[in-house]
């Protein structure tokens, strides 16, 4: 056995708060960060926050994106919200994230959570998939698909950008 590694990687905002571990190694650009909440961790995905037009890296910030969506049960994102898609190894409970503008926003389950067959009337996708500050949109959706019960949220963080690693 060697000699202890040193501490991880972090995610830091702004303002010099750190946001979160980094967990694992980036691919395709963008990468995982474990966040603690609470007494539980949940996966945050960040990547290159400063983009042109086209998409095209323009300098090293970072920027958090959204991870998962929230399913509902009836029309317009009304009734209880499920999580869906949001399961990510090294996260102890599901999670959303979104941002709305400069604002992050994250939905988890309040107690350890068992996924759920439901009707899906309507979902909230998130924003662009790039990370960009933009706000998450309710669509008409239909179906049915297992989900998390969303009992616990909004929380409202205040992680500031732009991000970079440390």
């Amino acid at each position: 056995m060697g000699p202890a590694g040193g501490p991880a990687l972090q995610i830091i905002d702004a303002n010099g708060s750190a946001v979160g571990s980094v967990y694992g190694g980036p691919t395709s650009g963008s990468g995982y960060a474990l966040v603690p909440i609470n007494s539980d961790r949940i996966a945050v995905q960040f990547n290159f926050g400063d983009l042109d037009v086209n998409g095209q890296i323009q300098g090293p910030e970072l920027t958090l994106t959204s991870t998962g969506y929230l399913a509902y049960p009836l029309p317009g994102c009304g009734g209880t919200p499920y999580i869906m898609n949001s399961w990510v190894a090294g996260a102890t409970k599901p999670s959303v994230v979104y941002n709305y503008g400069p604002q992050f926003v994250v939905y988890m389950p309040m107690f350890h959570p068992s996924a759920q067959l439901i009707s899906i009337a309507s979902v909230l996708y998130p924003g662009r998939p790039d990370g960009a500050h933009s706000s998450p949109s309710c669509l008409a959706s239909s179906g049915q698909g297992y989900g998390y019960v969303a009992d616990s949220g909004p929380m409202y963080m205040s992680w500031t950008y732009p991000f970079s690693v440390q």
